[in-house]
């Protein structure tokens, strides 16, 4: 590692499951974040303390690993070096909360959110928490993201919407995820149906690509009553 380490602070995380974890934060001279986190486990026979190395720079890391005692450990490193972003995106634009959805993990989902991970990202963009959710059937997790101030037409890289990844899901997801998803995000009178991407392909196209016979039929009905809604029918 280059640069000086900058020791900033050291806080006590403690919560239910009887453990506290004692953290080491800092930054590096070039700006990155360090930090260390030692766990320590109360019970009858003394205590025991077990270093973990986290790697601060991707909360992504402990997103994927389903590590919720890392993901406290960067929130709380969040709270206390300006420099650490919970937001940041990976090289393919993809932010912790983003994975916590593509994984369909409420409980991250939750406190990422909590934490001001904005359910709705700023401009520029390349992928949003909803669509993440919706591409990988994790309807569960659209009622929470619209609650948290989702846009359900925001366009990703391609000008895809979530509605379009629920038409057309990632390999490998269960088919039968699509309609369930599809419901989830046309119960927001916003979704707008008739989007189409940079191919030209509209959600209803895509799903017909993928056979989604449920899918279909659901846009079709929202493409009909959307069209009444702005005056076209």
């Amino acid at each position: 590692m280059c640069g000086k380490i900058q020791r900033t602070g050291r806080d006590i995380l403690q919560n239910s499951a009887g453990w506290d974890g004692v953290m080491v934060m800092g930054v590096m001279g070039d700006g990155r974040c360090y930090g260390r986190c030692w766990l320590q486990e109360r019970s009858g026979l003394g205590v025991s303390y077990v270093p973990r190395v986290l790697p601060m720079d991707k909360v992504q890391t402990a997103v994927k690993s389903g590590d919720m005692k890392a993901l406290e450990a960067c929130i709380l490193l969040a709270k206390t070096v300006p420099t650490f972003d919970l937001n940041g995106e990976d090289e393919n634009g993809v932010t912790g909360l983003i994975e916590a959805c593509i994984a369909g993990n409420e409980e991250m989902v939750s406190l990422l959110l909590e934490a001001g991970c904005p359910a709705q990202p700023p401009g520029g963009f390349r992928h949003s928490p909803l669509r993440g959710a919706t591409v990988c059937g994790q309807a569960h997790l659209i009622p929470l993201l619209l609650n948290a101030g989702a846009d359900p037409n925001a366009l990703s890289e391609g000008n895809r919407t979530p509605l379009m990844g629920a038409c057309f899901l990632r390999k490998g997801v269960d088919e039968s995820k699509s309609a369930l998803c599809v419901k989830a995000l046309l119960s927001d009178e916003r979704t707008d149906p008739t989007i189409r991407n940079s191919f030209g392909e509209s959600a209803l196209d895509l799903a017909k690509i993928r056979g989604y016979i449920e899918s279909i039929t659901l846009v079709e009905e929202a493409l009909e009553a959307w069209e009444k809604k702005v005056g076209l029918g």
